[in-house]
């Protein structure tokens, strides 16, 4: 039944972003960030976190603005901390999910391969990526939000995806 809930606030959510008549971009950001929060509800780590770290790296200020809502929010009873990397070192070993916007591609890769080595849920909005290891792909079109999996990228990592995450996927692939 949470789950039903969870599904109908996300469809609530993306409806507004649709009809609001404010900012289509800040709608979309916080649609993205919904989506995010639901990521890290629906797969399963091979162990809890005692926090949960999103980190990210090529968002608009506009995108960590929306990204900050998620501190005051937790995920079965663990809190959640996000962190802005910038150079490849930054990539922390305590990330669980690696969120890559645009703009940083000669770094992305280096990104990806440290994450490929722990157990990090990968995400990106760059089209680029989605053809190497990012595991999820997060795409706007004409103000709809929608994502994507690639199950390739699933294969070998600890993590397990939801079944209900997977049907809600615009595509599998």
């Amino acid at each position: 039944m949470p789950f039903r809930r969870y599904l109908l606030m996300l469809l609530v959510l993306c409806f507004l972003a649709g009809r609001a008549g404010g900012d289509e971009r800040q709608d979309i950001y916080r649609v993205k960030t919904a989506m995010l929060y639901y990521f890290m509800l629906y797969v399963t780590w091979p162990s809890t976190p005692d926090v949960f770290t999103l980190c990210h790296a090529g968002q608009p200020e506009d995108m960590k603005i929306q990204l900050s809502s998620l501190e005051r929010k937790s995920i079965r009873g663990h809190s959640i901390s996000l962190r802005d990397i910038t150079g490849v070192s930054s990539l922390p070993s305590t990330c669980n999910m690696l969120l890559l916007g645009g703009g940083q591609t000669h770094l992305e890769e280096a990104w990806l391969e440290k994450a490929r080595d722990q157990s990090v849920l990968t995400i990106s909005e760059n089209d680029s990526r989605w053809r190497n290891e990012v595991m999820i792909r997060l795409r706007s079109d004409n103000g709809q939000v929608g994502f994507e999996v690639k199950l390739k990228a699933l294969s070998g990592s600890p993590l397990v995806f939801n079944s209900k995450l997977l049907r809600l996927a615009a595509g599998t692939y």
